[in-house]
């Protein structure tokens, strides 16, 4: 849009601004005259700044996930457990776990919910878990790396953990990396996801679990 013709365009609204705001001052002076009224000036005509004619503006809806899920760059849904106070919403667990939310041991004060993992009837043959599947499913892409971290604490348990993307029916490993330790107190743990020459898909998941007992 050429920005001649934005600024006479809009003139009229921002004239129309001065003067209601004009107006209010004089009302304001006629019941206080002892204070000054602030003034504030609109120069419709006085070119500050251009703008490239290549940019035109976008309205967006958060309700239609213009951000989350969308622009928002995060592949994980309701990442810090704050989408319901009372259930841990997008995510499920895997095996035998029981997942829950908790408040009693905060990791800071922005960060105060977390997800409880009970994970004390995992075996070798029957790993227990969380699993997340994202914005209507985790796109993976062939020979794509993706970079996982989280905060975690164990109690009663040591680790290992797992991460891993996986097709939602699990048959299907994308990519897994290991998390060896899990300290007592929170720590944060970082990975690397690679996949090779898988098939694109967006019918996929993460997924954290362990084979080993605890709660984590």
């Amino acid at each position: 849009m050429n920005q001649n013709n934005y600024s006479r365009k809009h003139m009229p609204v921002r004239l129309a601004l001065l003067l209601a705001l004009a107006g209010t001052g004089t009302a304001l002076a006629q019941v206080e005259t002892t204070n000054p009224v602030p003034t504030l000036q609109i120069k419709a005509d006085l070119v500050t700044a251009k703008v490239s004619p290549m940019l035109y503006g976008l309205m967006t809806e958060e309700i239609n996930y213009a951000y989350e899920g969308g622009l928002y760059g995060e592949l994980i849904r309701n990442r810090t457990f704050k989408a319901n106070p009372t259930n841990a919403v997008f995510w499920n667990a895997i095996g035998n776990a029981v997942i829950s939310l908790d408040t009693n041991t905060p990791l800071n004060a922005a960060l105060n919910v977390s997800l409880k993992l009970d994970a004390s009837k995992a075996a070798k043959n029957s790993p227990a878990g969380i699993a997340n599947g994202g914005y209507w499913g985790i796109p993976v892409r062939p020979d794509t790396t993706y970079h996982a971290s989280f905060y975690a604490r164990g109690k009663g348990f040591t680790g290992p953990l797992t991460v891993a993307l996986t097709s939602t029916n699990g048959e299907t490993v994308f990519a897994s990396a290991p998390v060896p330790k899990i300290a007592k107190k929170w720590q944060k743990y970082e990975v690397t996801l690679t996949t090779g020459g898988v098939p694109l898909s967006k019918d996929s998941r993460l997924v954290i679990s362990t084979t080993k007992r605890g709660t984590v």
